[in-house]
């Protein structure tokens, strides 16, 4: 695991990272620029984070009211879970075919983990992305 402060430098840059990289590669014109698919991928992010207890519905609302006072989306595109996952499986931070996502921890902490259970993931990307 990284050191708090080498994560802290860079978990802006990599929060979601999986998710906002898929919704770029599969939306074309709906989330064209990379700040806007990772502004939705941080509350994919915040949203799976609090569902498995590591982060609190309080962290989801700042991170959702931050990204939408910068008139960012703070939702995915409506895209295939099988087709979403797909390209999630292509991400740099796929280590032996895991995907590892950036989740959080509370507002400013977060680890990069594998360790989550994938069948809560896919259910979760069901309700995001519409399907």
């Amino acid at each position: 695991m990284e050191s708090a402060e080498t994560l802290g430098e860079r978990v802006a840059e990599e929060l979601a990272r999986p998710a906002p990289a898929a919704a770029q590669l599969l939306s074309d014109a709906i989330l064209q620029r990379h700040g806007e698919a990772v502004a939705a991928g941080m509350c994919m992010a915040a949203e799976f984070s609090a569902a498995l207890g590591r982060a609190t519905r309080q962290d989801v609302e700042r991170t959702r009211a931050l990204l939408q006072r910068m008139n960012l989306p703070v939702a995915p595109p409506a895209i295939a879970v099988d087709a979403f996952m797909a390209a999630m499986a292509i991400d740099k931070k796929v280590v032996a075919g895991e995907i590892r996502l950036v989740l959080l921890q509370g507002i400013g902490a977060a680890d990069v983990t594998a360790d989550y259970p994938l069948d809560e993931m896919v259910a979760l990307l069901g309700r995001q992305l519409g399907h």
